[in-house]
């Protein structure tokens, strides 16, 4: 009973979860453990074997260059939400793997469909992109960097809570369908965007403000946008949205309350784009 961590602080070191708690680094076996540790300022690499399960929590510790990975396996979904810079969770079906202090994450697994979220902050220098070798990479400064393969049904990002922006680079999705979520969208010129299934790019902001007699909603709260100035090229249906919803709740009644809010959706495709 309890939980039991197990810490190795020296040197670089691979570990690999290969069952329930159980698994090897370096020349050492454990099993029944529910959080694992590495050290300080090294390079620990944790490699998820597809029946590989921790309860609690793997922790590259501060410092250095630590990694995620997924080696390999077959699923239904597989899901990303970031708590933080480098922390947060990822489900392989119902499978879940919790992380503190990673860098980059490599998935090596085939799914169906793939989710990922970006953190709950504001993300506002996110970037999708292809990486070479039939790989893509969802990267930004707010959420541990991603590496994975595509999707043989659909592709989801979702920029979660706060005000995010998404940058989408060159990107060859095949069959995969795409579906982004977030609050700004931009295709930037010389860029191509390219699947032959349907593609989906939805800027939405959702505001609840309140105030004592007055709430106000600034230009940069407000604005929703899908700017394509590069080019998307499909065979499927192509769907793109931007929209505002704006609420404001006063805690008091009387004279001299007010509502100031400037907001603006924009859906915005160059010429030739399409």
């Amino acid at each position: 009973a309890g939980r039991d961590q197990l810490r190795v602080l020296r040197g670089d070191n691979t570990w690999t979860v290969t069952g329930d708690g159980s698994g090897q680094v370096g020349r050492i076996g454990f099993s029944g453990m529910e959080d694992l540790t590495g050290g300080v300022d090294n390079r620990d690499t944790f490699v998820f074997a597809p029946g590989g399960h921790i309860a609690g929590v793997i922790d590259g510790n501060h410092g250095g260059f630590d990694t995620l990975v997924l080696d390999g396996g077959r699923y239904d979904a597989v899901n990303y939400a970031a708590t933080g810079p480098n922390s947060g969770s990822v489900w392989r079906d119902a499978d879940l793997i919790t992380y503190a202090g990673l860098e980059p994450i490599e998935d090596n697994t085939q799914t169906i469909d793939r989710v990922l979220g970006m953190s709950t902050g504001k993300d506002q220098d996110a970037v999708q992109s292809s990486q070479g070798d039939c790989r893509q990479i969802l990267s930004g400064s707010t959420f541990e960097a991603v590496i994975f393969h595509k999707p043989s049904a659909s592709l989801t990002i979702q920029g979660l809570a706060g005000y995010d922006i998404l940058t989408i680079h060159g990107l060859d999705l095949g069959d995969t369908r795409l579906q982004v979520e977030a609050e700004q969208i931009l295709l930037p010129a010389g860029q191509v965007l390219t699947a032959n299934a349907d593609i989906a790019l939805n800027a939405a902001v959702i505001l609840s403000v309140s105030g004592a007699t007055s709430a106000t909603v600034t230009a940069e709260q407000g604005l929703a946008q899908v700017l394509v100035d590069g080019s998307i090229v499909t065979s499927g249906r192509l769907a793109i949205a931007a929209s505002v919803s704006n609420s404001a709740q006063l805690s008091r009644s009387g004279n001299g309350m007010s509502q100031d809010s400037d907001t603006s959706a924009r859906a915005e495709i160059g010429a030739g784009a399409v």
